[in-house]
């Protein structure tokens, strides 16, 4: 889901597990993401830069889909993502992975 700007209230983690935010202040995407979606998650959150998931897909796939018996939700945060990380993103819509939280930043 792609909100703009002004609709961040409308982020509903049980409406669409996906997002994309676009932009130019990185500063402004920063502070939405952590008082807006972090506080939802007290931990499993996980931060990757798309080229670490790139250079080693595997790796990212087995933590993503890895789960403890203690985890619940798992936040899954892509910084500097571009359309070359949109085959990754499709393998997991596809996969409907339970219990993930992704955004694109």
């Amino acid at each position: 889901m792609i909100i703009k700007q002004f609709e961040v209230n409308k982020i509903n983690r049980k409406i669409s597990k996906y997002y994309l935010f676009h932009g130019e202040n990185q500063g402004h995407k920063n502070e939405i993401i952590q008082k807006k979606i972090k506080v939802f998650f007290s931990e499993n959150i996980y931060q990757y830069d798309e080229g670490d998931i790139l250079n080693n897909k595997e790796a990212f796939f087995n933590n993503i889909l890895s789960k403890s018996f203690f985890e619940k939700e798992k936040l899954v945060i892509i910084n500097r993502a571009s359309d070359k990380i949109k085959d990754i993103i499709e393998e997991i819509v596809e996969k409907s992975i339970e219990d993930l939280f992704i955004i694109l930043n």
